[in-house]
Formats: C-alpha cells, sequence, structure tokens
C-alpha cells in the first residue's frame, strides 16, 4: 500500500507520495492555467487537481496491484451548485471571490455578528460561502430550480465519482452554514437562503472520511481524509494534539494555526477562527495578520534593492528594518493574545515562506516574540499533512515525522536565551 497527499490549492496544485514505511519516494506541483485563476471557475479544474497528480505519479511509478491511499487538503469556501446527476449547474465560485456587501448586511440582520462569530468561528464577511450563495439563489430563479445539492471540493470529487455525500468539519465550518459548537447546520440560515439540510453533505470529523474504490487508470485508489488546508499544515507540522508550539505561514499573508483543548474565541476582535478539529473531540484555530508579505515585497522593491541583498545590507536601508521589526511585533502580540486566551504558553513556532528565507528578520521574530524558531523548507507542507492523515485513519496511528526533520532548515533562539 502507497499513501499520497493531495494539496489542491488556488494557485496550483501539490502532491506527496509515499511508501508503506512513509518513505518519500515522488513529489509534484501542477500550475494552474491563467484562465483557471478567476472567482468564479469551471469545477472540473477541482476535479483535474485531484486526479492529475495522481496520474501522474502512476505513469512515472508503475504499482502493479498495489492500492493508493490519497488525503486531500483543500482551500476551504469554494463550492459549486449540483443537480440531481450530480452535476454542476453553474460555474464553481472561488473562495476568492466576493458576493455583494448589501448581502452581509442582510446576514447579520438574520444572525447578530457575535451570535454568528460564537456559532461559526467566522465573522460575517463577502467571502463566505453562505452569502455567496444567497446571492446566486437571488439572482438564479431559474438555476435554483435544478438545485439539488450544494458542495465543497471535497464533496464535489466524491459526488463525481457517486461515493458517499459527506463533508469534514474544518471545510464545513468556514462555509457559515454551520455550527461547530453544536456540530449541525444553523436553521435559520437555511430557511434564509431556502434550501434544506438534504442539499448538503453529512458532515463529520476528517479522520471518518473514508471513500474506497475509486479507479484511476486500471489502479484501485481509496480517500482517507479531507480537511481545510490551514488544518493540514498543522498536521504536517506534527501537532496531532493539543500543543504549546505554533505553525506560521509566512508568505504573502501571515496565517498561524494551533490546537487547542477548547474552542479559542477572540470576543474583542474576533481575530481568532475557532473551530473543530481534524480528529473527533478536537479544537483548532486560524488567524490572519493580513498581508504583510506582499506589503513587504512592495517595500522592498520600492527602495530597489533585491531580496537577497537584505541580509548583508540591511542597516542600510532603515524602512526595511523598521517595517520587519513592526511586523514582528505585531506577531508578538497576536501571539501573546492566544497564549492568554487558550491559557497556555507558547513555546516554539515552526515557520515557513518568504520570511523564513530571511535570516536578519527571523532573528529579529525570535527576539522580539522571545520565541525559538524551527525553520522550514517544505512547500508541499499542507499536502504532507493531508498523506500524515491518511497514513493514520487506514494505519490506525500516525507515521513518525522523519520527513520534516529532512526539511529543517535552521533553529533559531532568541538572543536573551543564547
Amino acid at each position: 500500500m502507497l499513501f499520497c497527499g493531495i494539496d489542491i490549492g488556488t494557485t496550483n496544485t501539490k502532491a506527496v507520495f509515499a511508501d508503506e514505511n512513509f518513505n518519500l519516494i515522488d513529489k509534484v506541483n501542477i500550475p494552474l492555467s491563467r484562465d483557471c485563476l478567476s472567482s468564479r471557475i469551471d469545477a472540473s479544474v477541482w476535479l483535474n487537481q485531484f486526479y492529475e497528480p495522481i496520474k501522474y505519479f502512476l505513469q512515472n511509478n508503475p504499482l502493479g496491484k498495489e492500492k493508493l491511499v490519497c488525503g486531500i487538503s483543500v482551500q476551504g469556501g469554494s463550492f459549486v451548485c449540483l443537480d440531481s446527476k450530480n452535476s454542476p449547474i453553474d460555474k464553481g465560485f472561488s473562495w476568492t471571490g466576493l458576493a455583494d456587501e448589501r448581502y452581509v448586511d442582510k446576514l447579520t440582520e438574520l444572525i447578530a455578528k457575535e451570535d454568528f462569530y460564537k456559532r461559526v468561528g467566522w465573522q460575517p464577511a463577502s467571502w463566505l460561502m453562505v452569502v455567496k450563495l444567497k446571492q446566486w439563489i437571488d439572482e438564479n430563479k431559474n438555476n435554483r430550480k435544478e438545485l439539488c445539492r450544494i458542495a465543497q471540493i471535497p464533496e464535489w470529487i466524491f459526488a463525481n465519482a457517486n461515493k458517499e455525500f459527506i463533508a469534514d468539519y474544518t471545510n464545513t465550518q468556514i462555509s457559515g452554514l454551520f455550527d461547530f459548537t453544536a456540530c449541525e447546520y444553523i436553521e435559520e440560515i437555511l430557511d434564509w437562503l431556502g434550501i434544506s439540510a438534504k442539499m448538503l453533505p453529512r458532515v463529520t470529523s476528517s479522520d471518518n472520511i473514508r471513500i474506497d474504490g475509486i479507479m484511476i487508470d486500471g489502479i484501485e485508489c481509496g480517500i482517507a481524509g479531507s480537511m481545510h488546508d490551514q488544518y493540514a499544515v498543522t498536521i504536517g507540522c506534527g501537532f496531532e494534539n493539543i500543543s504549546d508550539e505554533l505553525a506560521l505561514s509566512a508568505g504573502t499573508a501571515w496565517v498561524i494555526d494551533g490546537v487547542a483543548d477548547r474552542a479559542v474565541y477572540d470576543f474583542d476582535d474576533c481575530l481568532i477562527a475557532p473551530g473543530r478539529f481534524v480528529t473527533e473531540n478536537g479544537y483548532g484555530y486560524i488567524t490572519s495578520l493580513g498581508e504583510i508579505g506582499g506589503r513587504f515585497h512592495k517595500l522592498v522593491e520600492q527602495t530597489g534593492i533585491s531580496f537577497d541583498e537584505i541580509d548583508n545590507k540591511l542597516e542600510k536601508y532603515p524602512a526595511i528594518k523598521e517595517f520587519m521589526m513592526s511586523a514582528a511585533d505585531e506577531l508578538r502580540k497576536r501571539i501573546e493574545k492566544i497564549s492568554r486566551l487558550q491559557k497556555r504558553t507558547i513555546v516554539k513556532l515552526i515557520i515557513m515562506g518568504g520570511a523564513a528565507k530571511n535570516r536578519q528578520w527571523l532573528e529579529i521574530i525570535a527576539d522580539v516574540c522571545n520565541l525559538t524558531l524551527e525553520v522550514i523548507d517544505f512547500p508541499e507542507l499542507a499536502a504532507y499533512g493531508a498523506m500524515r492523515l491518511a497514513y493514520y485513519i487506514t494505519i490506525g496511528k500516525f507515521p513518525n515525522n522523519d520527513l520534516l526533520k529532512q526539511m529543517k532548515m535552521s533553529v533559531i533562539t532568541p538572543e536573551r536565551n543564547k
């Protein structure tokens, strides 16, 4: 038996493959074409993002009669409307698209912001699936008559293969339709949309997702586990249970992920999105600091220095250093808030992405946050997390995390601890 993790992203698809001993044997990154980057997208693109990496692997690694078991990590909030034959009745909606703000206002009239946040884990916003779905229903009366199912990416893959219509908590709770505290769809929202719960998938924890008997190029493939990509990162980092470590994806946007023993609410600012975790009865959370990486790259371009030169010439560019210090301080405040709210001291930060490639910025972050940083270079981390979950579901225990250790670039400790 072989294992696979597929991360179905917004701009590309990443996949990793391992043998029965969880040794990495292949990986692939397949970029999407420019016409697939719209906020309205042909839903067949998402199917291709699942099947293409597997076909690539089978062409390059003949399996004989071995079975391939796949875990799926996806961009949360993208969805498609299906008819009675599980065929799309319109283009799919990427999570990047936005509904008209008046639909956000209508949602907050239906459910107060604080109550919505407490039940869903997110504030009402124009990117949420629930408001885009409401606008589509209102504007497409004819297509509405054909509507039988509403599927996010994993359920769309399952439905297309004529398998069980089932979804995981980590993706469903980002839809705005689901109360993660009660583990049920929100009736007043379904009534507002004019749909029934029968149109939506049954929801369970990620580790209860198991789909067998999908044939691809003559090889039997199974799916074991689906989850939101940020939760896949936590599994990739080895956070299978409550953890006093955090993961920071420091790319264009900076996003922190963690695991807790309770829902971690931020009722003051609603900056932390709590939710059910990958495994039954667990909780996780996501919090974004915005496009720090994007703003940094614009500043570097304006300064006229290349990214590779920053480490050696930082003192000559006080504006860049000031930005780095400010970003680190913003990160410190968010981590302190997380520690306070979950009543657990954070001791380490696993960091990946663009900022992880700049030594001086890493040292600034370590000193300002007074945290040890474990720096990794593993673009396929979410796919790897999906593969780890697939192994857990199939074998009954998580594999060792030796592969992540191989991807470790460095460990940076705060100056005061040296």
